[in-house]
């Protein structure tokens, strides 16, 4: 598995990493895709994260996303 991340995260004072799937390719060459999470109370919640550079993924790939 690979890390999604923001592009600016060098500089946060702290970080939440989530498990995720990639659910839509947005924007492969901007690398912008569409993620889902499964919470614990069996909430999906789906939103936008972007890939370190030179990462590409593909539909049903499980990721983790640094949220900031």
């Amino acid at each position: 598995m690979d890390i999604i991340a923001n592009k600016k995260i060098e500089n946060l004072p702290f970080d939440k990493t989530i498990l995720c799937t990639i659910t839509r390719v947005i924007d492969e060459d901007e690398g912008e895709y569409e993620v889902s999470f499964s919470s614990s109370q069996s909430k999906t919640t789906h939103f936008t994260a972007f890939a370190q550079e030179g990462a590409t993924y593909s539909i049903d790939d499980n990721v983790y996303v640094n949220i900031p």
